[in-house]
């Protein structure tokens, strides 16, 4: 197997890999959004109390909103490393092969 052809087989190996990673990452982004609307709604189950505790309601969805923020930007840079090794296969796809004569 030539040097080139091993790279190629290599780079698409690591697609493979960062593909289930980001499919694995989707089904608990999923899991993990249905839980987080729950909560959501919980917390906004507590304002309609007229004498709710204001700094206690800010604090929990500031923490929500910053928790989901962290994950959601996790798998928003697992899909830009997918994306790039996609490019890098592409790239090498095409150096590897000949040029066609029409």
């Amino acid at each position: 197997m030539s040097a080139e052809m091993y790279t190629f087989h290599e780079a698409i190996d690591e697609l493979q890999r960062a593909e289930e990673e980001v499919l694995d990452n989707h089904k608990a982004i999923s899991d993990y959004l249905q839980h987080a609307l729950q909560r959501c709604n919980q917390l906004l189950c507590i304002t309609r109390d007229v004498d709710y505790d204001q700094d206690a309601y800010a604090t929990q969805w500031e923490e929500l909103l910053n928790e989901q923020l962290a994950v959601l930007a996790q798998s928003r840079d697992l899909v830009a490393e997918f994306r790039a090794k996609m490019q890098q296969e592409e790239h090498i796809s095409r150096r590897i092969q000949p040029p066609r004569h029409h």
